[in-house]
């Protein structure tokens, strides 16, 4: 019994430290999103160069990296 109570501790510290690793990358990400998105917003208004698809594009990897972000931080603060 003991074994697997220290098994189990082990696997939340791994899954947290995990969990994280994957907001820290998400964060970095979205950063770099934004800064994308500053930079292609005035041609992607005006659609030139093509540019708006790729900033549409942008657009739904933020969202999706908000959800990430939110699910994340819900997750450590119910380890804590």
């Amino acid at each position: 019994m003991e074994q697997m109570l220290t098994s189990l501790a082990v696997l939340s510290a791994r899954t947290e430290l995990a969990e994280k690793k994957i907001l820290d990358a998400a964060i970095a990400r979205r950063k770099t999103i934004i800064e994308q998105m500053n930079t292609l917003r005035t041609d992607a208004l005006l659609d030139e160069n093509g540019s708006a698809g790729e900033y549409m594009h942008l657009v739904t990897e933020f969202g999706q990296l908000e959800k990430v972000i939110a699910l994340a931080k819900d997750r450590l603060s119910r380890q804590n």
